[in-house]
């Protein structure tokens, strides 16, 4: 009982040690860090380099013959597996999300804001 209980104290140490330090590829870049909202998207990048990204997008095209309603529907939780200025990628291989960074972070009206794959997120 006592091993167990001992183990268990080890482990959950060890999993709140690993949740607080940031990602290497992060620590030149701590501005990213944070819930970003576009009009279609959400994103959030945690400091260990979890990244959770959500795409909700609905559209309706009507003609006089028909109406159409389309949608899509992307829901994506992976660690950063590459970062730069320039870009960054999320998971690996076939599972895998790259993100085309058009704007850094930057503040504008004292609101965080970034633009990424031509899209402006706003930090929550």
């Amino acid at each position: 009982m006592k091993r167990a209980s001992l183990f268990f104290t080890l482990s959950l140490a060890f999993v709140l040690t690993a949740c607080g330090k940031t990602n290497p590829m992060l620590e030149q870049h701590p501005d990213y860090i944070g819930d970003w909202q576009s009009s279609t998207d959400t994103l959030k990048i945690e400091k260990n380099g979890q990244v959770t990204y959500k795409h909700n997008e609905h559209q309706d095209q009507k003609t006089p013959e028909s109406e159409v309603s389309l949608t899509a529907h992307s829901d994506i939780k992976a660690t950063i597996t590459e970062f730069n200025d320039n870009s960054f990628e999320i998971g690996q291989g076939e599972l895998s999300k790259g993100f085309k960074v058009d704007h850094a972070p930057y503040k504008e009206n004292g609101q965080w804001k970034m633009q990424i794959n031509g899209q402006v997120y706003t930090k929550k």
